[in-house]
């Protein structure tokens, strides 16, 4: 019997949308093992669309990420129709190309984690009778662009996502809502080991220990923070993540600890995200979606130290329920971090209230969700 096929758009723009797309794509084949064929695609970059994915890319890594302030001026100029369809004519020849993949190809279900790849899915399948799933990765927050009325579904993170899909015309019997959950890898809803057996295992001192994640670019002003910790002779263990930053990661091994207490490990991609997690008191970062969620199911409290347009709702979903913090500046981080340090009773309460929530991975809830709508599988399953 032949495999029923699914094609998986996203765009490699850091790990945002490729890492729920790989995420979905394990969980189906553990739970439908040898069933469907699952092509996770990059269609910018896989059918020569260079111009468009170079565009977004330099936007993303060079612009957004070293001038957050610059990226509320594109959302802002962005989220309207006149700019929803100017992208159609953006995208017209990536269109014209994927609906040649398709033909070839022909997938039984198409999922999307980018708007802009839904938007060139949705054009392209016109005719050719495949359902279409649009996955917004933006848990707290539904840009104009991810308003698509041409398709089969759109899954959401939040009552706000939801609501606002539906006034920018998404029909309710297109949409579905997931709360307190995101699209996470199954190693995070793994159980693990007490901090301190996880700190021995990873050869860890036991002390307080801040993980800071610069994102999978490596790519924040996270440099200037643990300088200061340095500076400041605090005693913590800080765990600093540079991800695919080789240059970042040299910076951050020629900073010197002699003379402060404060123990410091750089490490490049790691795939134990979820161990130093579990293993650490404190998490610092952006509100990426992947990051918080991935934070917030450990029940570890979250700093976030910058911001984009796209993610203040998350930062603000956050900080209003008292489950994390925004600190901009080095001193604010300082303030709180010597609060917290006069009164452990902070974390233990913070902590409290994100068990509260429940936070957990949606993966293999959406997964079965997925195929048994879209795909019908028979008894076997």
């Amino acid at each position: 019997m032949q495999k029923r096929r699914i094609l998986i758009a996203m765009l490699e723009i850091g790990d945002g949308h490729k890492s729920p797309a790989n995420a979905l794509k394990k969980s189906i084949e553990k739970l439908y093992p040898k069933k469907y064929e699952i092509t996770i695609l990059d269609l910018a970059q896989e059918l020569g669309s260079k111009i468009f994915f170079n565009a977004y890319h330099t936007c993303w890594t060079k612009i957004g990420l070293n001038l957050p302030e610059s990226m509320h001026i594109i959302y802002t100029l962005t989220n309207n129709k006149i700019a929803q369809r100017a992208e159609r004519i953006l995208l017209l020849n990536l269109i014209n190309k994927t609906k040649k993949y398709l033909i070839k190809q022909k997938p039984d279900l198409l999922i999307s984690t980018h708007y802009s790849m839904t938007h060139v899915l949705s054009r392209a399948r016109r005719k050719l009778k495949i359902p279409l799933i649009s996955i917004n990765t933006d848990p707290f927050d539904s840009h104009q662009l991810w308003a698509r009325k041409d398709v089969d579904k759109v899954i959401t993170f939040s009552n706000r996502a939801h609501t606002q899909l539906l006034r920018k015309g998404v029909k309710e019997n297109k949409l579905k809502i997931i709360k307190n959950s995101y699209i996470l890898d199954h190693k995070h809803s793994l159980p693990t080991q007490n901090k301190q057996k996880l700190r021995k295992k990873l050869q860890l001192t036991n002390q307080p220990t801040i993980l800071m994640s610069a994102g999978a670019e490596g790519v924040s002003n996270l440099k200037l923070f643990v300088k200061k910790i340095i500076q400041n002779n605090l005693d913590y263990q800080i765990i600093f993540i540079c991800a695919r930053n080789k240059k970042l990661k040299k910076e951050i091994e020629r900073i010197s600890t002699k003379k402060s207490k404060t123990n410091l490990l750089v490490l490049g991609y790691v795939e134990n995200m979820h161990e130093l997690i579990a293993a650490s008191d404190l998490v610092l970062g952006k509100p990426g979606a992947s990051q918080t969620f991935e934070v917030l199911s450990k029940n570890k409290p979250i700093i976030y130290t910058s911001c984009m347009i796209n993610e203040f709702p998350t930062l603000k979903f956050v900080t209003k329920n008292k489950i994390g913090w925004y600190t901009p500046t080095t001193k604010k981080f300082l303030q709180l971090l010597n609060k917290i340090g006069g009164n452990p009773e902070i974390l233990i309460k913070i902590q409290e209230q994100i068990k509260n929530f429940k936070f957990r991975s949606c993966t293999p809830d959406l997964a079965k969700y997925i195929i048994k709508t879209f795909l019908k599988p028979t008894q076997e399953f």
